[in-house]
């Protein structure tokens, strides 16, 4: 319910349903309840600018754009470096050549 309201692409489709969130207290538990109240409502603009304003990414993480993926702390760490990018760069291209290299076998067995 709340997870999804960040897969939402309009800004006013946004807004609406976390107004919404705020009149349905009786659906939350008291302790999701004051969390939404006291952490996601007042900042929910801030979340979703990127919605509004389309010169803004959607994350600020650079690192998490090149690669479109959310990765956890101790994996964005090693991105910092240039030895760091270089190498997940070359793990990728061998993996992709090793899964070409499978299809590749898997439709010689045809």
């Amino acid at each position: 319910m709340i997870k999804d309201l960040f897969d939402l692409n309009d800004y006013n489709e946004f807004k609406n349903e976390v107004q919404s969130l705020i009149y349905r207290k009786d659906d939350f538990h008291p302790v999701i309840y004051k969390i939404i109240r006291k952490s996601i409502t007042p900042r929910y603009k801030s979340f979703i600018y990127h919605l509004k304003d389309k010169r803004i990414e959607k994350t600020s993480n650079k690192i998490e754009n090149a690669f479109q993926k959310t990765m956890p702390k101790s994996r964005k760490r090693t991105f910092k470096t240039k030895r760091g990018v270089l190498k997940r760069i070359y793990r990728r291209d061998l993996i992709w050549n090793d899964n070409r290299k499978k299809d590749f076998e898997n439709q010689q067995s045809f």
